[in-house]
């Protein structure tokens, strides 16, 4: 037996394989039972999610999971040995600020608000639409 396989209290081996780059940090585990596959992937240091697939017989399992495994190899998973796995702890996750969106920040046309022109030498001529009067609401309480 591989040093990536476990022995699960029902018999079956599990295989477990870590992945960690563009700052993702999982696993994903694949196990054969009889005809039955089970996968759980997730982040690493959770439970993640599991997923179960019956196959027509066991040789059929066996020969889906070798095309699963070999894919994750391919895609940058190592294998990790039981002890591995069980010392993975969970990757903290940086928190980003959000961004103020456009429309919240604060636009002036003048940085000084003395350098406004004066009311009657504005440049907007009559023939541009200007903007409508501020609407007023009023509240009951």
């Amino acid at each position: 037996m591989a040093t990536q396989d476990r022995h699960r209290e029902d018999g079956e081996e599990e295989r477990r394989f870590h992945f960690s780059g563009d700052g993702s940090h999982k696993f994903w585990a694949v196990s054969v039972h009889g005809a039955e596959q089970r996968v759980r992937f997730g982040r690493i240091g959770t439970a993640g999610q599991e997923r179960t697939k019956t196959f027509a017989d066991a040789e059929a399992a066996r020969a889906a999971t070798d095309r699963l495994v070999a894919e994750k190899l391919e895609k940058g998973y190592r294998p990790v040995t039981a002890a591995e796995a069980r010392c993975a702890r969970p990757v903290p996750v940086a928190r980003r600020r959000a961004a103020v969106p456009p429309a919240r920040q604060l636009s002036l046309p003048f940085a000084d608000p003395a350098d406004a022109p004066a009311p009657d030498k504005n440049p907007v001529s009559a023939a541009e639409p200007t903007a409508a009067a501020p609407l007023s609401l009023a509240l009951d309480f």
